[in-house]
């Protein structure tokens, strides 16, 4: 073998707000050639929720819900969810036919936005995940200049910390197998109307949240003619699983391919020097996402045209050149956004609002 290393780690905290916790890391490395090594890691990390999550005090906030009992929005959700709906709307009073037909939103009574309110938590425990990494990198003699990293990740976190929003939390109160949760505790419904007529968000620990997938790199810098260098750089992800479960037992929702959760992703990074004159070129990109989620989609198929049930990719091309001018002065330009590719969604997703733009500037070295 070339090179073999092994190791180990652990590391036993205290802390006044959650007491002791453990995590600990077993790793590796096998060469068995100078062209090539083996790596990979088996890890429990922990992490204590911080100040602000734990200790934060409560303020008001107005928020609009577009609530999930609505009879448009019945088929949207978990199995679930009719059954808690009927269930909650009959303790606020309302009779089966009133339950039938119950539709706040086509009714100006229920409002635009309600009165609630946010804290910390002081009641949270740590994070905690169990995660392995496995990879290659490869650095061929035959070909100087290239490296080649391969690594495939897998994370499971349980006890995840995360803060719902006002519609997550109403939406996650009927979507668990009984209405016996910590969402609906923090829900309120009015008597006579079962309208949402209040709501408290707040840090939880929610059951489980599981990621996998591999970052791929590759990197190639090679001599071009007599005082040329062009320097290359790929770096793709692939996502493969994105799950979060809110509750124990509860259904497992998936994440990705939702907003800012593409399954597949890639930068491409060029620059080439020759003498003083230097040029770059950068492309970020990534695939379309969901604009409704899987579930919306299997409860209401009509709910967009073919076309607008995704947003588009991201395609983001910029150039750039500096020219050294001597006497410790370099000038620099170029156009971020080169194709004036526009946003699909509020002012900044998949790409900014901005739109192709110029800059031009120098810099100088006073030493």
């Amino acid at each position: 073998m070339h090179l073999l290393n092994l190791g180990a780690a652990v590391r036993v905290s205290d802390y006044s707000s959650i007491g002791s916790t453990l995590a600990w890391k077993f790793d590796g490395i096998y060469a068995p050639s100078p062209d090539i090594r083996f790596r990979a890691t088996l890890s429990r990390a922990v992490r204590a929720p911080n100040i602000g999550e734990l200790y934060s005090p409560a303020s008001g906030t107005y928020l609009s819900v577009d609530d999930p009992c609505d009879v448009s929005n019945l088929g949207s959700g978990s199995r679930y969810r009719q059954a808690n709906c009927s269930a909650l709307l009959a303790q606020a009073g309302l009779t089966p036919p009133q339950i039938a037909g119950f539709s706040p939103s086509s009714d100006p009574q229920a409002g635009v936005s309600i009165l609630g309110s946010a804290s910390g938590n002081p009641s949270l425990r740590e994070e905690t995940a169990d995660s392995w990494t496995a990879g290659l990198v490869f650095t061929p003699r035959a070909l100087p200049g290239f490296t080649l990293s391969l690594d495939w990740y897998d994370i499971r976190l349980t006890g995840a910390v995360n803060t719902p929003s006002a519609q997550q939390l109403t939406d996650l109160c009927v979507d668990q197998p009984t209405t016996a949760n910590v969402y609906c505790d923090n829900v309120t419904r009015a008597a006579g109307t079962g309208f949402v007529s209040g709501f408290h968000v707040q840090p939880q620990n929610v059951s489980r949240f599981e990621t996998a997938g591999f970052d791929a790199t590759m990197r190639y810098s090679t001599a071009i003619g007599h005082n040329g260098r062009l320097d290359a750089a790929l770096v793709v992800g692939y996502l493969d699983k994105l799950d979060f479960a809110a509750v124990p037992g509860g259904e497992i929702t998936s994440e990705r391919r939702s907003i800012y959760a593409p399954r597949w992703q890639a930068t491409l990074d060029l620059d080439y020097r020759v003498g003083s004159f230097s040029i770059g070129y950068s492309l970020d990109w990534f695939e379309r996402t969901r604009r409704y989620s899987e579930a919306q989609v299997r409860g209401q198929p009509d709910i967009a045209a073919l076309e607008y049930l995704f947003y588009k990719a991201r395609w983001n091309h910029d150039l750039r050149f500096a020219v050294d001018a001597g006497r410790g002065f370099t000038v620099y330009g170029g156009v971020n956004n080169l194709t004036d590719q526009k946003p699909d969604f509020s002012f900044d997703y998949p790409i900014s609002a901005i739109g192709r733009s110029f800059f031009i500037g120098v810099k100088v070295n006073m030493d």
